[in-house]
């Protein structure tokens, strides 16, 4: 996911353009997630065998000529999808992800723990609950603290109409290795829209385009 790490600079809406594979509100899809069966056991990542009904559509322009996809279903999984921005089949990654926890920090101090200076979401690792490890993928040659990648996403509920929610997002990257299987990737964002600001994480796995069917 983001294997060349874009400039995030753009705030404005996207226009609207045709969807990567024809993905749109109101259709689903559906993975066979082979690669991951013999280790299953090893992910925090849970394979869904039943088709997803897509119930968002998320955009962003990454600037480079780089588009953000972000399809959301009913199981609070989102398929995110990178494209050349004037081209929406022209794709260069997919990744599922999938919500993992959700943390809402109610003090200052809880807010500097996952966003200070030092906070957990700029470090070179980020340990889960279970003493599970992943190591950061973006900036992953900087032994230090990092700042965030900050992007813009415009959410649309209704198909072929304009964003009716916007999200300001901090987030960074981890992944681990998994032996004779893909890595799991997990994704640490701070969000924030007119409700006010979480800490969300997510697990994904990337998808080849063998194992995503657009239904």
């Amino acid at each position: 996911m983001f294997k060349t790490l874009h400039k995030f600079f753009s705030n404005d809406e996207p226009s609207p353009t045709p969807t990567p594979l024809g993905l749109t509100i109101g259709g689903s899809w559906r993975t066979d997630l082979f690669s991951l069966r013999a280790n299953a056991a090893q992910y925090q990542f849970k394979v869904i065998e039943d088709g997803s009904t897509i119930v968002a559509h998320g955009q962003a322009d990454l600037g480079d000529g780089v588009a953000l996809h972000r399809f959301y279903d009913t199981d609070e999984q989102m398929l995110q999808i990178l494209s050349e921005k004037n081209d929406p089949q022209a794709i260069q990654e997919i990744t599922l992800f999938q919500s993992f926890d959700s943390i809402q920090p109610n003090t200052t101090n809880g807010w500097q723990e996952w966003t200070g200076p030092q906070g957990w979401m700029r470090l070179p690792t980020y340990e889960l609950d279970d003493g599970t490890i992943y190591q950061r993928t973006w900036f992953a040659d900087d032994p230090g603290a990092v700042e965030p990648v900050q992007f813009t996403e415009f959410i649309s509920r209704e198909r072929n109409q304009p964003a009716d929610e916007q999200i300001e997002q901090h987030s960074m990257l981890y992944s681990r290795s998994i032996p004779d299987s893909p890595p799991e990737h997990l994704l640490v964002i701070k969000e924030t829209n007119a409700d006010g600001s979480s800490i969300e994480l997510m697990v994904g796995v990337d998808l080849s385009p063998t194992e995503l069917t657009v239904l």
